[in-house]
């Protein structure tokens, strides 16, 4: 299950399984957030009415944990949810969300944390030692094990005679692109033929773009946009160097 975005039916057709699609809104703040999550169980509890569920997999606490718990409450379908650090500290000392987010945790059969660190997060939200396991993110090496031509990857990016420092990731604030932005006003004194190259698309982009200009920054800094899966290898092994310098913003609990 997962919502309607533009392009969705090429990847839905690919996959040797069903998608159900729901048509959610994905933008706004948290009171759009009890929309969704109402909308998500409703369609969720009508799905399970129509097959045999034996389990739900929830990839986010917020809205589809919110699903998971009120299916169990209603159905008596288990349910497992899957936690990574933002997500818990941005809520758990909110009245209401912390509330929700505690029933939630505490509700599941299981609870998948992608680290220590958000194991810790998990538990300090009062999930229970017991039901709560680290499963870390998985790598396929073997897109990036073949050699990359770099000369021929340099040509076709356009690279060839700079330096370049590569970042990608969401345009978000706790990723530090501006950080690196910063750095490079003096970088370029020392090494004029550096290029900044940021790979992504997020809300965050369009203050990265004022930066730009703010900080004299045209004929160094490139946006790549979002980067397709089958171009990574290639624009990491064209690169220089790899740039992630993420932040912690506490105050709204925006972690890496």
């Amino acid at each position: 299950m997962a919502p309607v975005v533009s392009g969705a039916e090429a990847v839905d057709s690919q996959l040797p399984y069903p998608v159900e699609r729901v048509p959610l809104r994905l933008q706004g703040g948290r009171l759009n957030k009890v929309f969704k999550a109402l909308q998500l169980l409703r369609a969720a509890l009508a799905y399970c009415r129509r097959h045999r569920v034996r389990a739900i997999h929830c990839g986010q606490v917020f809205s589809t944990g919110f699903a998971g718990r009120g299916c169990r409450a209603l159905l008596g379908i288990p349910y497992v949810v899957y936690v990574y650090g933002a997500d818990l500290l941005e809520f758990y000392e909110r009245p209401f969300w912390g509330r929700a987010l505690r029933a939630i945790l505490q509700g599941a059969d299981r609870v998948v944390a992608i680290s220590g660190f958000s194991r810790r997060a998990a538990l300090s939200c009062g999930a229970e030692e017991r039901r709560l396991h680290v499963v870390q993110p998985a790598l396929d090496v073997s897109r990036f094990a073949a050699a990359v031509e770099r000369d021929s990857a340099r040509a076709r990016f356009g690279w060839q005679g700079r330096r370049v420092v590569l970042s990608v990731g969401r345009l978000v604030e706790r990723k530090g692109q501006d950080t690196v932005l910063r750095a490079l006003v003096d970088i370029v004194q020392s090494i004029p033929d550096v290029l900044y190259a940021i790979g992504g698309s997020g809300p965050y982009r369009d203050r990265l773009q004022a930066m730009v200009i703010e900080l004299g920054l045209r004929d160094h800094v490139e946006f790549l946009g979002f980067v397709d899966e089958d171009e990574l290898a290639d624009r990491y092994g064209g690169a220089d160097v790899f740039a992630m310098v993420s932040r912690e913003i506490a105050e709204v609990g925006e972690v890496e």
